[in-house]
């Protein structure tokens, strides 16, 4: 992601929904030409592009307030602003987490933790990834075994909330 980023953004031409195409072409081409090991690519291709495309737009968002913090809060995160903004994850997906809800719930997260002002960026970071894998245990893909999966999301996660988190600190 982060190469594609880089390679389009030397097309001054291409408008910032053009490059998010590009971006998404460039990936999408890339996931059907790498095959995921033990399992057919009829299944882990559109499982991936779906992700991609979420996570793109997590990226390179239409909008800044899309993953821009909805206010500001002096004072570190504590424990209890954690577990109180978890309950309000779950209780807002009471049919249980897919696949495509990851993008979402990371968003919303990177928007939590970019809340707190005197938390750093690596704590931010840190404690993002830790409320996202959480989460993640809790999704079941069909024909794909949890240990496989469960790896491959949080590694996918935790570098998409990398990038997010440090682009976001530089807008803000």
């Amino acid at each position: 992601m982060k190469f594609s980023l880089k390679y389009v953004e030397n097309f001054f031409s291409l408008d910032g929904s053009e490059k998010k195409e590009a971006v998404l072409a460039i990936i999408d081409y890339i996931i059907d030409e790498t095959d995921t090991p033990y399992l057919p690519d009829f299944i882990t291709d559109p499982i991936f592009k779906a992700l991609a495309n979420s996570f793109v737009n997590i990226i390179m968002p239409d909008s800044i307030d899309k993953i821009a913090p909805n206010k500001k809060i002096e004072g570190e995160i504590t424990l209890g602003d954690i577990e109180e903004f978890v309950n309000d994850i779950k209780e807002g997906f009471k049919d249980g987490f897919q696949v495509h809800d990851i993008a979402n719930i990371t968003i919303e997260t990177i928007k939590f933790t970019s809340e707190f002002i005197d938390t750093t960026v690596d704590e931010k970071k840190q404690i993002a990834k830790d409320i996202v894998n959480e989460l993640i245990e809790s999704i079941e893909i069909p024909f794909i075994p949890e240990n496989f999966s469960d790896s491959i999301l949080k590694a996918l996660a935790d570098g998409f909330i990398d990038v997010s988190v440090d682009s976001l600190e530089e807008i803000l």
